[in-house]
């Protein structure tokens, strides 16, 4: 600040004679609406963020002017206006001041001859600027709003000033920063997945049920074993789709099996597609014309149930109206503590035919 502007604020405030007992200066103090005095928050490029600054007195003069100077440390931010509260009509600096600015100078009083002694006095701040301060980047960025300023009681020397928990000596300015944060989340991605997923090959047959020969042509409503034959054992669970062309559902029904490891898991499901969606859903992956008709799956719980062999009865099932039947089967194996898994995949197409007359019973 040039001495002759400071020179003439003091020679204004000095010219009012009030009866005020200056025997200990009182401070100047200078806050904002700010919580923590920081601004972080989330800016996109062309936001604003208004700053309002108070000024009280800790005695019972009241706050007579303030030079104030505030500058923006980087190109991440600027200054886009200062509006000055009408307490503080006179401009002694920075009348003519220009916006978008990095940098804003000026000293502010009240009237000289329409002083208010108790503006600000006993504590109980007033507004003295509000600042609009505009972003300019998009990207996260630490700034800084730089305050410096130096404030005169009403009747007194000039005093010592706190701005924003920093004090000064007596007649002279405090300086401190605004932090301005730009504060966009950065996105986290996502915890890699721990399981390691190999491929095997696996088998499956249809048998009737008790027999131990496959059969690869089946008969209408009636009911078949699935046996699977796999290239390792520790089979922790199954999903089967069962897919075909025929508008009558050529799989009507599934249950698990009278015995064995996937007899009683607790965790078998049969679930009728059809009838869910209201019309067979399309078997994407397979041949046009095909469609899903059911979804069965089980599940085994590592260390409570008997693990699944390399080979075994998997489920029963009936068969519907003539048509196509395909079985989709994945089988995988888990290993919770490697996390390990193993799937082994295969299909088979079986038509369902109804027996000819001369092949009736």
């Amino acid at each position: 600040m040039k001495r002759s502007t400071w020179i003439t604020l003091i020679a204004a405030t000095l010219v009012l004679v009030i009866a005020i007992n200056t025997s200990a200066q009182d401070l100047v103090r200078i806050a904002t609406d700010l919580g923590p005095n920081t601004l972080d928050q989330v800016f996109g490029a062309g936001d604003l963020a208004p700053v309002t600054f108070y000024v009280s007195g800790d005695g019972q003069a009241g706050v007579f002017g303030v030079d104030f100077d505030i500058r923006s440390v980087s190109d991440d931010v600027r200054i886009a206006s200062v509006t000055y509260d009408p307490a503080f009509p006179a401009a002694l600096r920075g009348r003519d001041q220009t916006f978008p600015t990095l940098r804003v100078h000026t000293v502010r009083t009240q009237r000289l001859r329409r002083v208010d002694r108790a503006l600000g006095a006993r504590g109980q701040p007033v507004p003295f600027a509000t600042v609009e301060l505009e972003v300019l980047n998009d990207a996260n960025f630490e700034s800084a709003l730089q305050v410096e300023a130096r404030g005169t009681l009403v009747g007194q020397a000039p005093s010592g000033t706190n701005v924003l928990g920093t004090v000064s000596d007596e007649g002279r300015a405090a300086r401190t920063a605004i932090p301005v944060i730009n504060a966009r989340p950065v996105p986290v991605p996502p915890a890699p997945d721990p399981w390691i997923v190999d491929f095997a090959a696996a088998t499956m047959e249809v048998r009737p049920i008790g027999g131990r020969l496959p059969v690869s042509t089946l008969a209408p409503n009636t009911t078949y074993e699935l046996h699977y034959d796999a290239t390792q054992g520790g089979i922790t669970g199954y999903i089967l789709f069962a897919v075909g062309t025929s508008e009558g559902a050529p799989l009507a029904t599934a249950a698990p099996p009278d015995s064995g490891a996937w007899s009683d898991t607790g965790w078998f499901t049969f679930e009728p597609l059809g009838a869910r969606l209201n019309a067979a859903a399309p078997a994407y992956g397979y041949p046009d014309g095909l469609y899903r008709y059911a979804l069965l799956g089980d599940d085994l719980v590592p260390g409570v149930d008997t693990l699944g062999r390399a080979t075994g009865h998997l489920c029963n099932f009936t068969t519907g109206e003539a048509g196509l039947l395909g079985l989709a089967l994945i089988l995988y194996a888990e290993d919770f503590d490697t996390y390990d898994i193993v799937e082994m995949a295969t299909f088979a197409q079986l038509p369902v035919t109804a027996p000819l007359n001369d092949e009736a019973p």
